[in-house]
């Protein structure tokens, strides 16, 4: 079930938002772990039966670490907990790809006649994060083991966030499952950020799909504007999609009493690569900072031979961001294609945080302590680079390989009219409108135009809930005729 279907925006969102709201606090919990069960089985029942299955043996898991008695029983039940449910995600979304024979095996296990990996789960890579992110929380006694197994149930499949997260940790979604308030100022609130996700979806993002599409497929026949126009079609594309269905999760976790973190904070305005990706997809970089990052340091830290090292603290932040950036790439995907894009942001957040080290070396040996303003041409070259680093790293995102992704690049930069400029011809007002607008947006306009112009008075806030009620009325009109459309996460 997608949040833009008709059978979610007609029946499943309306019957849960209100009923949830009109229900004793003893009771919203159970309604919405049911709730969120209906809408993932409508992926699939055995998807389900495989979701509620780690989500209890996670339960269980907590409930053994806590009670055991030493740590040597706490840590092994710990490793034991992290090995299945990593296992799982290895079956379903690496196994297949890494080793080809394997396929042969399975469809003689499952008694299939045609050999093909099986189907990857929704979300997996996000539920299980999530789990980790529970078992890691309680073997370090950050939390206590949820005694109740609805609530863990709950806090893994809750609907709006299940799919793509946002990856919401357990220790903050514990201390909302029991106090939180469903009021109308909540409703209003999370109304007003679902429509503005949905609008980003349906009017934006699927809009300029066929734009993407026709340069990423048809990289032998498209010249060198054509590949640039679709390049910074799929840059919106990817921020409109993502974003849009965070602000719709975000949404609807408010009308439902919770607070889900934000992931998106205007990324393409940063001015380094490492801020980029602090904007970008905040709650999977605060996932991998908090349970890889500081682990890896910490362990760096205590090896002797780190010490011997030149500038230590400097070697430890590098080789955690190795860890970090190896993960990030493979957590994408398994093809060579998603390692190759961890170590491209590596290598220029590694770069960034070297020559960072060294400009505050110069400026102590210059005793300029207070001084921390850049140059003119060093916040220009610093977002030449920033600039450089997302535009050529997510053309290895979107490609089909890297032999793919390195003809695109070369169709950027030599010039070629392969296409006669073709592409124009194919161009709709609608498209151009979306493309333009998706630019400008970008940028955080909304926020100063809702805060500059319609909260002026109680004439130009009424204008603008008429103008919101307007957008969802298109947006809805657009959703319900385009039929199903995939949100581009949901392949992670």
């Amino acid at each position: 079930m997608s949040f833009t279907s008709a059978v979610f925006l007609i029946l499943f969102f309306p019957v849960c938002i209100v009923i949830n709201f009109l229900l004793k606090n003893r009771w919203q919990n159970l309604f919405l772990c049911l709730m969120s069960m209906i809408f993932y089985a409508w992926c699939g029942v055995k998807f389900l039966t495989l979701i509620t299955g780690m989500a209890v043996l996670a339960y269980g898991a907590g409930l053994l670490i806590e009670k055991a008695r030493t740590e040597t029983a706490r840590r092994g039940i710990l490793w034991i907990a992290l090995a299945f449910n990593l296992s799982v995600l290895f079956f379903y979304k690496y196994l297949f790809q890494l080793f080809p024979e394997c396929l042969n095996l399975w469809a003689r296990v499952s008694g299939s006649e045609s050999v093909q990996s099986p189907a990857l789960p929704l979300g997996l890579s996000f539920y299980t994060f999530s789990i980790l992110s529970y078992l890691l929380d309680v073997y370090w006694e950050k939390c206590k083991a949820q005694k109740k197994i609805s609530n863990v149930l709950l806090y893994v499949l809750f609907f709006p966030k299940v799919i793509q997260g946002p990856i919401m940790r357990y220790t903050d979604f514990e201390s909302q499952l029991l106090d939180r308030t469903v009021d109308l100022d909540s409703l209003n609130a999370g109304l007003e950020r679902f429509i503005k996700g949905m609008v980003k979806k349906v009017m934006i993002a699927d809009r300029v799909e066929w734009l993407v599409l026709y340069s990423f497929s048809h990289v032998e026949r498209v010249g060198t504007i054509s590949a640039w126009i679709g390049l910074i079609s799929y840059l919106v594309q990817l921020y409109y999609d993502f974003s849009g269905y965070s602000d719709m999760a975000v949404g609807l976790g408010r009308m439902a009493g919770f607070r889900i973190p934000e992931n998106f904070d205007h990324p393409y305005l940063s001015a380094s690569v490492g801020e980029y990706w602090r904007r970008w997809h905040i709650s999977l970089g605060e996932w991998f900072r908090d349970y890889v990052y500081m682990p890896v340091s910490r362990f760096l830290l205590e090896k002797n031979w780190i010490g011997v090292l030149k500038h230590p603290m400097l070697a430890c932040d590098l080789l955690s961001l190795f860890a970090v950036w190896t993960l990030t790439g493979i957590w994408h995907g398994s093809g060579l294609k998603y390692f190759l894009w961890g170590m491209w942001y590596f290598v220029f957040i590694a770069f960034e945080r070297i020559r960072d080290f060294y400009r505050k070396r110069r400026r102590k040996k210059r005793k300029e302590k207070g001084k921390k303003k850049l140059s003119l041409s060093q916040r220009i070259g610093d977002r030449l680079l920033v600039i450089f680093a997302f535009v050529f790293g997510q053309v290895i995102f979107r490609a089909k390989s890297m032999g793919n992704a390195l003809d695109y690049w070369k169709k950027m930069v030599v010039w070629d009219t392969t296409d006669k400029l073709y592409f124009f011809h194919e161009f709709d007002n609608y498209e151009l409108f979306a493309l333009f607008m998706g630019i400008v947006f970008i940028f955080p306009v909304y926020g100063w135009i809702k805060g500059n112009v319609f909260e002026r008075n109680d004439v130009t806030r009424a204008a603008y809930r008429l103008g919101l009620l307007a957008a969802a009325g298109v947006a809805f009109c657009y959703a319900i005729g385009a039929g199903y459309s995939a949100f581009l996460y949901e392949v992670f």
